[in-house]
């Protein structure tokens, strides 16, 4: 069971999710819902069924620096979303109480447990922040693991296939102009 704040426009909605055998159960403001999510050949389409309807929607990752950010398309109409989950919420907290390191190095680790199923990244490459790093598979779903900061990819501690619990290393990016660059 995860917990997660979602904004959709300026409203604030706290989410449960919990997977169950043929898909998830949602609470939303106390509502529970049964909702399945499927991804439609690869692309930017995804069949959402909530109960016994199903809708086709367009979804676009966006930059992010914490938690994620979407755009999602429904019958022509565009809706900005973005999701934090609990862990990520507490870590903004730590943050933002801690100040930021200033050393110029992030450690990218899971914020959940699961399968590293692609690695979209190498060594020594420059990254945006919020360009996703890798994808973790969980609950039968894809989630993209993207870096906060503008950096080069220093090391990467995990391969495709592995399994990953909460709080593993994944990668670690490194200053966007190393010592050796000119």
């Amino acid at each position: 069971m995860m917990r997660y704040t979602v904004m959709v426009g300026s409203r604030e909605l706290e989410v449960v999710l919990r997977e169950t055998r043929d898909g998830f159960v949602t609470e939303i403001d106390g509502r529970q819902r049964k909702i399945e999510v499927a991804r439609l050949d690869r692309s930017s389409q995804y069949s959402f069924r909530v109960e016994d309807r199903s809708w086709p929607v367009f979804v676009e990752r966006l930059p992010a620096k914490r938690g994620s950010r979407y755009v999602l398309g429904l019958r022509g109409v565009q809706t900005e979303v973005s999701i934090v989950d609990e862990r990520e919420r507490a870590a903004a907290a730590f943050d933002a109480l801690a100040g930021a390191s200033g050393d110029g190095e992030e450690k990218v680790e899971s914020v959940i447990p699961g399968i590293v199923t692609q690695l979209l990244v190498a060594l020594g490459d420059r990254v945006a922040p919020g360009q996703p790093l890798l994808i973790v598979e969980a609950m039968k779903m894809e989630n993209e693991i993207a870096g906060e900061v503008e950096g080069v990819v220093q090391s990467i501690h995990v391969e495709a296939g592995q399994t990953v619990n909460a709080g593993d290393l994944l990668v670690t990016l490194g200053p966007k102009v190393t010592p050796n660059e000119n």
